[in-house]
């Protein structure tokens, strides 16, 4: 545990990593398990240490798409929700294999107050998280679905290090918050561009 921790962390410094180490509860998620769901009073930071966790908001029986937590960075949105008993608004899920470690709400209160280098982490995080959120919107406003797919497709080419990916068309209308009908028609436009090239629910990027 302690080597993976400093790995991820050590540029956070030997004292806040051994805190980290000692205070923090180590999961192993497996691919499509849930870490946080939507209604859920999480009294525990996650921060991630290897793998991938995918973070979207859920709309009956669809969910949309909103970014990815990557090794090294909390999931921000469990942090503005800790120090309350409001319920998440969100849900994640390990994209891969993914190892977290947890901190507890007291600990992570008390890391954030007392060390600048966690609460540069934090923010850095929300900084970041802000700006993909904010791109999202802009997509959105601006009809690009065409340039979203793409973009989604070589995140997940770039986390699961596999290029092609299988994916299917309903799992990637659900994460674009659209319909099959339409993500059919822009991935066969991203096929006659020359973007990518399809076989059956393999889809590689050119």
């Amino acid at each position: 545990m302690d080597d993976l921790v400093n790995q991820c962390l050590g540029k956070l410094g030997n004292e806040l990593v051994s805190k980290i180490t000692t205070k923090g509860k180590l999961r192993v998620f497996q691919p499509g398990e849930a870490i946080v769901k939507t209604g859920q009073v999480v009294r525990y930071l996650p921060i991630v240490l290897n793998g991938a966790v995918k973070i979207f908001s859920e709309e009956k029986t669809a969910h949309f798409h909103l970014y990815y937590i990557n090794p090294g960075e909390p999931c921000v949105f469990s942090f503005a929700h800790l120090f309350s008993l409001e319920p998440q608004s969100f849900s994640a899920l390990a994209e891969t294999e993914s190892t977290l470690i947890l901190l507890d709400v007291k600990t992570a209160e008390e890391l954030f107050d007392n060390h600048p280098s966690f609460s540069r982490m934090i923010v850095a995080a929300y900084q970041k998280h802000y700006n993909q959120l904010l791109s999202t919107i802009i997509g959105l406003s601006s009809d690009r679905l065409e340039e979203r797919i793409l973009n989604f497709l070589i995140q997940k080419i770039t986390i699961t290090r596999k290029n092609p990916i299988t994916i299917s068309q309903p799992e990637i209308a659900s994460d674009m918050g659209t319909s099959r009908e339409v993500v059919s028609r822009l991935l066969k436009k991203l096929e006659e561009n020359k973007k990518i090239v399809r076989e059956g629910k393999k889809i590689k990027v050119l």
